[in-house]
């Protein structure tokens, strides 16, 4: 069957079925081909659906990039005070209409057809960052072909997919009289319907896109792993946890963030009835301008009944919601997620009421327990630019999505495994002392792109093999028991019990867990490479009790590590 689709040679040539064929980008110093700014969808008018793209006559070529949803090229935006080959800009053809693309990373002919004789190859979706307000797949960040290369080099490879979705006003935007103009045009039904929700339609149909397609280039749309880190874990949460978002994917990788991270906003209330025609007449360049005015705001989904039938604090631990066909989640954060905020000028105060707002909501007694939980924070000191911003975005990241359910017939339950990521990179560290192991620091590691290599250490570099090793085991495993296999040796005492997690029944009544010593075994703990010993992994999936032991034990671990941070900050 792959001989049908793929073609071995020196022009790397797929033909699509019922669309086209395209021309990718053989990169000759790794096993790795390239398919850039494949259109999906196009979008025919402002806030409206997308529209699956249609079949195409000839070759398509893909061996450029597509152009960029409008709005600011920074990325990833913590990073771009640092400057150098990550922080800074880019250059970017930008187009509202045309944006709606995919880039497609995969082994090379040859590897394929060796493997040809295997079930089709997993598939990692990759959802970019940027507080749903800047971002795109063109970025020289997201370029994953070193990461498809060392998928291939530990003999499991994957296909691994970067799309593209609408940013900022043109993704997240919404208002009654939006909501008006849905309701009342006759050309759009049933989900077409949703309001302030486009960037969401378009990365389903893009998932969408990928189900009926990633069978060309050997990928299996049955295997498909949904991940993101910063805003794109929020919406990778999202499509978990509301209905109409449901059946895109089978497992989800969520980097340092969650749904709860933005929340849900309402539509806007009333407004001049021909603001929207204005806005929409608008040039597209002028609209996306109004992402810079703000550069900390982060855009949300909206509360539209439709897509979002309802506000997230209302769903996000509530187990039954989950996608039933998600049944396996990574999860996890960085020792200090919020060692970049400084530059924003938020103040202690300020980021701890909206944090409290955000994981309380407004309940009294849901805020009281976050106050008994997390207690005050230190206040005189000024803006948050120091170890404080750490302790509370570890807390808030943790603790933004519970990833277990039930099912009607069988004691089913997702798997869940968890990472704590410490490791650091020498260079930032220099430019920017104490900024740590922070927000989107495992990309580095991770992606291992150019940009990235131009920066870490020959030591670093080196460690990116073990980094990389996690996420991959991780999307390739056909169960959480079969990944354990793989990392479980690796575990010592010194960082972590090797015992896996402690059922719920073998809990005491105050929720502990009665073996002593038996604390961080939830865990992957990423050490830094300059550690004495080698680096150890542990892992866990949480199997049993209710969502409450869940969120016990994941504040317990929170409220630890804070600790252990306090005692640090005294030494």
């Amino acid at each position: 069957m792959l001989d049908d689709y793929l073609q071995d040679g020196p022009i790397p040539i797929v033909r699509i079925p019922d669309l086209g064929s395209v021309l990718g980008e053989r990169d000759t110093s790794v096993p790795a081909v390239r398919y850039l700014g494949i259109p999906f969808a196009t979008v025919r008018k402002r806030w409206n659906p997308p529209s699956p793209i249609k079949p195409w006559s000839g070759i398509y070529d893909a061996t450029k990039l597509g152009p960029a949803p409008p709005g600011p090229t920074t990325v990833p935006p913590l990073l771009s005070a640092i400057g150098g080959a990550i922080g800074g800009t880019y250059e970017a053809c930008f187009s509202e209409r045309d944006c709606l693309n995919l880039n497609i990373f995969a082994p090379t002919m040859s590897v394929l057809s060796m493997k040809a004789s295997q079930p089709l190859l997993p598939v990692m979706v990759w959802i970019y960052g940027g507080g749903l307000r800047c971002g795109s797949n063109n970025a020289p960040l997201y370029d994953f072909t070193n990461f498809v290369a060392a998928s291939v080099h530990r003999g499991t490879p994957i296909i691994v997919v970067c799309i593209n979705h609408r940013l900022g006003d043109f993704g997240f935007l919404a208002s009654k009289e939006l909501k008006e103009d849905i309701d009342n045009d006759p050309t759009l039904t049933g989900e077409q319907k949703a309001v302030g929700n486009w960037g969401l339609q378009d990365q389903k149909c893009a998932f969408l896109w990928i189900r009926d397609h990633i069978s060309a280039f050997h990928g299996n749309p049955n295997d498909i792993t949904a991940a993101g880190s910063s805003s794109g874990a929020v919406t990778v949460g999202f499509n978990m946890l509301f209905p109409a978002l449901h059946g895109l994917f089978q497992k989800a990788i969520l980097q340092s963030s969650g749904p709860m991270t933005t929340g849900t906003q309402d539509i806007e209330g009333d407004g001049q009835q021909d603001k929207m025609a204005r806005l929409r007449a608008l040039p597209e360049k002028d609209l996306a301008a109004f992402s810079h005015v703000n550069g900390v705001m982060l855009y949300r989904p909206t509360m539209d009944g439709v897509l979002i039938d309802q506000h997230l604090a209302f769903v996000n631990d509530d187990p039954t919601r989950l996608d039933p066909g998600v049944q396996r989640v990574l999860l996890g954060v960085n020792q200090d997620e919020g060692s970049a905020s400084g530059a924003y000028a938020v103040t202690k105060a300020e980021l701890w009421s909206a944090f409290r707002t955000r994981l309380g909501g407004s309940d009294p007694a849901l805020g009281r327990a976050f106050d008994q939980i997390y207690g005050q924070p230190e206040l005189g000191r000024g803006h948050d630019s120091d170890r404080q911003a750490a302790r509370l975005s570890i807390l808030a990241f943790a603790s933004t999505l519970l990833c277990k359910k039930k099912e009607p017939e069988q004691d089913g339950t997702v798997h869940t495994s968890m990472y704590f990521f410490q490791c650091t990179v020498e260079t930032l560290e220099k430019k920017a002392p104490g900024l740590g192991a922070s927000h989107l620091l495992e990309l580095l590691y991770l992606i291992n792109s150019a940009p990235c290599q131009q920066i870490l250490t020959p030591q670093e570099q080196t460690f990116t093999k073990h980094v990389q090793n996690v996420w991959l085991e991780f999307i390739v495993s056909s169960s959480t028991t079969a990944m354990d296999a793989k990392i479980v040796p690796r575990i010592t005492r010194l960082y972590a019990s090797p015992t896996m997690g402690t059922p719920a029944k073998e809990r005491d009544e105050g929720g502990e867990k009665k073996e002593e010593g038996d604390v961080e075994e939830n865990v992957i703990v990423i050490l830094p490479p300059s550690c004495p010993a080698p680096p150890r992994f542990s892992t866990v999936h949480v199997d049993g009790g209710s969502a409450e032991e869940m969120a016990y034990a994941a504040n317990k671990r929170a409220k630890t590590r804070t600790t252990d941070m306090a005692k640090l900050d005294k030494e």
